[in-house]
Order: C-alpha cells, then sequence, then structure tokens
C-alpha cells in the first residue's frame, strides 16, 4: 500500500489491521529466541519505519514522536535507522506543505528519542553532557 503523505489513513489502517497481524507473529518468543531476531520484532520495526516516512512526507513530526513513543512501548527501541526513515519522508514532502506549529521543536525531540548516547560512537565524541543527580 502506498498512503504517500496521507497519514491518517495510514494510522487507522496500522490500528485496525497492520499492528494486530504484526503482533500476532510472537511463535519466535516461546522458543526462547532473542526478542531482536523474532518475525514480531521485525514485523513491528518495519511497520513503524513506514509509518515514520509516511509522517515524514506528511510534515507530521508530532505524530512521529508519538509513534517513536509507541514503539519504545511495543518493546521496539527506535534508532537512527527509524529517524532517518522519518527525514527520508521529509525529503519527498511538497514544499507547499503547509508547517504545523512547533515542528522544529518535534523534530529536535525526535532527534534525541531516536538517537541514543553510546560512548562508543565516536560520531558523538564532541557532544557536551549533563550529569543529573536525583
Amino acid at each position: 500500500l502506498c498512503f504517500s503523505d496521507e497519514i491518517l489513513e495510514a494510522l487507522d489502517i496500522w490500528k485496525t489491521v497492520f499492528r494486530k497481524a504484526a503482533l500476532d507473529t510472537d511463535e519466535d518468543i516461546a522458543s526462547g529466541v532473542n526478542v531482536k531476531f523474532t518475525k514480531r520484532f521485525k514485523n513491528l520495526m518495519a511497520a513503524y519505519n513506514g509509518l515514520l516516512h509516511v509522517s515524514g512526507q506528511a510534515y507530521r513530526p508530532d505524530i512521529a514522536l508519538r509513534l517513536v513513543y509507541a514503539m519504545a512501548k511495543d518493546g521496539v527501541e527506535p534508532t537512527e535507522a527509524s529517524l532517518n526513515c522519518y527525514n527520508a519522508g521529509a525529503r519527498k514532502r511538497d514544499p507547499d506543505k503547509s508547517k504545523i506549529r512547533l515542528h522544529s521543536q518535534y523534530e529536535n525531540m525526535l532527534m534525541v528519542e531516536c538517537t541514543k548516547y553510546d560512548a562508543a560512537d565516536k560520531r558523538r565524541s564532541a557532544d557536551k553532557r549533563v550529569r543529573i543527580i536525583i
């Protein structure tokens, strides 16, 4: 299916058809296989990345951020690949598409949620870190 920039239609189909189908493939979980290699994980990751692409095309970073939170709730950690799916859709968007309010703030939050800090990642070595002590 091709939704182009029809994010609301894509979300409706996701809620009624695709999410249920992706969650039904849990036969690997009972066998003790690592969760990241199960069909369920791969299906959910692919479906979420597709929705992120559509939300990028629709210029809806607010929906993309909600999708990233839903991914975490379903046990699928958003990665830079997820952010790249949103950005790929954003590159294909119509230049006349109207922006939502606070779009750049939503996109910044999306970037923060998808790029987790890793001490071994040399690309982030120049980033400043803040220690929060509670």
